[in-house]
C-alpha cells in the first residue's frame, strides 16, 4: 500500500494540478485503473 501512494504521489509531482484538469477524462480513468492494478499486484 505505501509503494501505492508512492506512485499517486510522484504521478501528481510530475503535473500541476492544472494539467490534471487538461487531461480528457477517459485517460484519467485509464491511469486510475491502471493504478488499481498496480495496487492490486502489489
Amino acid at each position: 500500500m505505501r509503494d501505492y501512494k508512492k506512485i499517486v504521489k510522484s504521478l501528481l509531482d510530475h503535473h500541476s494540478e492544472e494539467e490534471w484538469f487538461e487531461w480528457p477524462e477517459q485517460e484519467l480513468i485509464t491511469l486510475l485503473a491502471r493504478m488499481i492494478q498496480i495496487k492490486t499486484i502489489l
